[in-house]
C-alpha cells in the first residue's frame, strides 16, 4: 500500500504500530518502540519542528514523560532549558540518532531507558533523562496524536 500523504500515513502508521507492539511483538517490544520513537521524532520532525508548532508547549502529565524523569536539561552554554515539548524532542531526537541511551531491566525485561545528549562541539552533556517503558510508549502515542491534528489543518 503506497502513502498517499507521507506526513500523516508514516505517523498513522506508526501509531498503529504502537498499539501493537503489546500484543503481537512482546519479545521485542521495547526495540520495536524506540524505532517507533525515532521515526517519530525524525521524519515527521523535519517539517514540524522548525513551524514552532512545540515551541513553548509545556511538558504535562498527558505526554507521559514526567518533569522528575528528566534529570538535567541544559543548552550548549550549561543553562537550564525549560522542560517544553520542543526541547525535550530534540534532546531524544539527538540521543537515539547518536546512539547515547541505555536500556536498564530487572534480569527479566527492559523497563526504563537512560537518554543522553551532548553538545556537538564541545561534547559538554546537555541532556540526561530516565524514562519508563511504558511512559515512552504514552509519549510516543501523545506525538503521533499530535502531528496528526497539526497535518489536519
Amino acid at each position: 500500500m503506497e502513502y498517499k500523504s507521507i506526513n500523516i500515513d508514516f505517523v498513522a502508521r506508526t501509531k498503529e504500530i504502537v498499539a501493537a507492539r503489546d500484543d503481537f511483538f512482546k519479545e521485542y517490544d521495547v526495540t520495536l518502540l524506540l524505532n517507533c520513537m525515532l521515526g517519530l521524532l525524525i521524519i515527521p520532525q523535519q517539517k514540524l519542528y522548525q513551524k514552532s508548532y512545540l515551541t513553548n508547549k509545556p511538558l504535562t502529565s498527558e505526554w507521559g514523560i514526567q518533569s522528575s524523569q528528566i534529570l538535567f536539561m541544559t543548552d550548549k552554554k550549561g543553562t537550564e532549558e525549560p522542560k517544553d515539548i520542543k526541547n525535550i524532542i530534540r534532546h531524544l531526537r539527538n540521543s537515539l540518532s547518536h546512539f547515547n541511551f541505555d536500556a536498564h531491566g530487572d534480569g527479566e525485561k527492559i523497563i526504563e531507558i537512560r537518554f543522553k545528549d551532548y553538545d556537538a562541539k564541545t561534547k559538554i552533556q546537555t541532556f540526561d533523562a530516565i524514562i519508563p517503558v511504558e511512559n515512552l510508549s504514552v509519549f510516543t502515542k501523545k506525538l503521533s496524536d499530535f502531528y496528526l491534528k497539526i497535518e489536519e489543518k
